[in-house]
């Protein structure tokens, strides 16, 4: 699979690599969960990042920082505590924690989309299957 299309709730595709695709808890159409699962896309302002699983877009986010895809988003502690000493707001500059790690990272332009499962092209729907029989990590671990 040279490139995996994920469609967002507004029906715009979103085009990721097979390894930017993380199969953490894979939901199926006509499957149900108690947590509410969903695929979230996040990227920023030069397009889509990563896509992961989660019961609310925090936990997307956090599993997506976990497996190392948003770590072009990532900024150096140094550098937060520097504006902390200076008094900055840290939420008024953006920088939100995430992962288990709780690490800063800059969120001005970053973006998310809820992709629902039933919206998706069959080929990708395919590769979920085989992934989740696999218990691949990510989309290239088929």
């Amino acid at each position: 699979m040279n490139a995996v299309i994920l469609r967002s709730e507004t029906g715009k595709e979103h085009e990721l690599s097979p390894a930017q695709v993380l199969c953490n808890d894979i939901l199926l159409p006509g499957e149900t969960h108690p947590h509410d699962v969903c695929l979230f896309v996040i990227g920023n302002e030069y397009g889509a990042l990563a896509a992961a699983w989660g019961c609310c877009l925090q936990d997307s986010l956090d599993e997506a920082v976990n497996a190392d895809l948003l770590d072009r988003l990532l900024l150096d502690n140094e550098y937060v505590k520097e504006l902390e000493e200076e008094g900055e707001d840290i939420a008024n500059e953006a920088i939100i924690r995430l992962g288990n790690a709780g690490e800063p990272f800059d969120a001005v332009h970053i973006w998310a989309r809820e992709c629902p499962i039933d919206k998706q092209p069959l080929a990708t729907l395919l590769a979920f299957a085989e992934a989740r029989g696999a218990s691949a990590d990510t989309l290239d671990g088929i």
